[in-house]
């Protein structure tokens, strides 16, 4: 007669009887297939018959569920489970009420369901791993933040001693800028920490459960988890975690590298098209002139430099699928500011991350469009290989731009938007089309803006510079009298319009300020060079002075993966 029993055998304090006798004999072993308790004979018979089962000791089974599994109607041992009516049933079953239900194997359903849920288990250790190593990275990165805070804050105390009047005022006010900015981003840690560890913690009961349930090796138990409507869940988008905030260093130092003047080399010419090489040794970039209609430029272009182009837009790519960090700064010096009054001094520096390909693949081109009225004038664009929007550049009218990617906005700005024209088309057709300030500023105010951004153009024959607040909804113009933004950190310099690293950058726009009123009246390409940006320490990939006047430009770049020297275009 079968029966059902439910009792851990390694803590049993009663004998349970052999499931194959007839009479009460005590079983001492469990087979674990046939969830059978048997008695020595019955067990050396099994064994003999039954090839490939395990059997064990009793006192070895531990946890495992020992049920023999009944049928509820007729009492004898289930055979199979009606998957409509989720029940065991047996053999008598399926001849009565159960007759054309669809019907399981007890050990193949059982197999089923364990790889069901072991399927799961896997999937939410996988998960589990990604979340904790997420989480290990979120910790270090908040070490990392707090120990470079830490460091911030040394720095400044150490500055603070080195001149006290002026310094205590600079020391007071970065240090509240620090506490607003350490308040709001820790918010960010904290949030995205409490939230992963819920998830982790959700994940590790469950986890926890399921293994136990395997463990057991109880259907129902498995039927009953496998069964259950429950999300696993999954890694989402990571939040941008935020970087600390920087100050130039105090002990920055001029850059007194000689400005190299010779002639470029001609290295390569194609139908439209000419290659040249400026610099000596490892320290070189590339001039390529291309001239004709846009295809004939384009062509020859690809002709001149193809096999480059390739390598570096792949190198981009790669580089992009992580991000671009950096910010930049800007200036226009005329009139009283400059030492001739009828000259035009222009600064664009570019401080992206060095740590990509950018670095080595710098190259000028410069467009000649065929002269018919359509295709515009000659102009430079100063950038990569393969290159073909514009951030930095001058054309033939002696105009230039310069450009600063605005992460912290204020609320003038307004909104963004994702719907217009690239900025950096914009620009280009500055250089290519505008033949004065007036025809660029017009061209800003009625493009389809998107970005927030600080933009700087500088017409040589006027001596005229301004910088634009320009996002998707606003485009607002500044010379050196309406300048913003409008803080003591700020201050309004007679004809000069700046902006240090970023809109709201209290720290680099103090020192740029120091620096341009030490030199006003004194400031051109060769002072930029030496005394302002390398104390500022802006301009770290790219850095481009424009003498619009002279129609000059002067150009440093990064240090590539495959030169030596200082590390930054601010050094060189």
């Amino acid at each position: 007669m079968a029966f059902s029993i439910s009792v851990n055998l390694a803590h049993a304090q009663t004998a349970v009887p052999c499931n194959a006798c007839e009479d009460e004999t005590p079983g001492e072993y469990y087979c674990i297939e046939c969830k059978h308790t048997l008695c020595p004979p019955c067990e050396k018979y099994h064994r003999k018959f039954t090839k490939g089962h395990n059997v064990v000791l009793r006192t070895q089974v531990g946890d495992i569920d020992t049920t023999v599994l009944t049928c509820t109607d007729h009492g004898d041992q289930a055979s199979f489970h009606c998957e409509k009516c989720n029940i065991q049933v047996c053999g008598k079953c399926i001849t009565g009420k159960h007759r054309g239900h669809e019907m399981s194997d007890l050990d193949e359903l059982f197999d089923r369901e364990k790889k069901v849920l072991q399927h799961d288990i896997t999937r939410m250790e996988e998960i589990l791993g990604k979340f904790k190593k997420e989480r290990d990275e979120i910790i270090t990165k908040k070490e990392k933040y707090d120990s470079k805070i830490q460091q911030t804050i040394t720095d400044l105390e150490t500055e603070k001693k080195s001149a006290m009047k002026e310094l205590n005022r600079i020391y007071s006010d970065k240090m509240k800028d620090l506490a607003s900015i350490r308040q709001k981003h820790s918010s960010i840690f904290e949030v995205r920490t409490t939230e992963i560890r819920n998830k982790v913690d959700t994940l590790e009961e469950r986890v926890k459960e399921y293994k136990k349930a395997m463990k057991k090796n109880s259907l129902p138990a498995l039927i009953k988890l496998s069964r259950r409507k429950e999300s696993i869940p999954e890694i989402g988008s990571r939040p941008e975690i935020p970087e600390p905030p920087v100050f130039p260093s105090p002990t920055a130092t001029p850059n007194f590298s000689p400005i190299y003047t010779k002639d470029p080399v001609q290295i390569k010419i194609v139908k439209n098209g000419k290659l040249f090489t400026v610099g000596e040794g490892e320290d070189q970039f590339l001039i390529a002139h291309v001239w004709g209609t846009p295809y004939d430029m384009g062509f020859a272009h690809g002709q001149l430099v193809g096999d480059k182009a390739v390598r570096m837009m792949d190198a981009v790519w790669k580089y992009l699928e992580d991000q671009i960090v950096g910010s930049c700064s800007m200036l226009g010096a005329w009139g009283t500011a400059v030492p001739n009054p009828n000259s035009l001094i222009q600064l664009r520096a570019l401080d992206w991350s060095v740590d990509g390909p950018f670095k080595d693949f710098p190259q000028v081109t410069v467009y000649h469009p065929i002269n018919d009225g359509k295709n515009g004038q000659d102009f430079a664009n100063f950038g990569w290989t393969g290159w073909i929007g514009s951030i930095t550049g001058m054309n033939s009218h002696r105009m230039a731009i310069s450009e600063i990617g605005v992460s912290f906005p204020d609320e003038t700005f307004g909104k963004e938007s994702r719907f217009g024209v690239p900025f950096t088309f914009i620009l280009r057709d500055i250089l290519q089309f505008d033949k004065t300030l007036d025809d660029a500023i017009n061209r800003l105010s009625n493009a389809k803006r998107t970005c927030d951004l600080i933009l700087g153009v500088g017409d040589g024959k006027s001596r005229q510079f301004r910088s634009v607040e320009y996002s998707g909804e606003v485009a607002y113009f500044f010379d050196d009298k309406n300048l913003r933004p409008d803080a003591y950190w700020h201050p309004k310099i007679d004809n000069v319009v700046y902006h240090g690293m970023d809109w709201n950058c209290p720290a680099y726009n103090d020192v740029m300020a120091r620096q341009l009123t030490k030199y006003h009246g004194n400031i051109t390409a060769e002072t930029i060079i030496r005394d302002i940006v390398p104390i500022v320490q802006t301009g770290d990939l790219l850095v481009s002075v424009y003498d619009l006047t002279s129609n000059f430009a002067y150009i440093a770049n990064a240090r590539a993966s495959f030169e030596g020297g200082a590390p930054f275009a601010y050094q060189r």
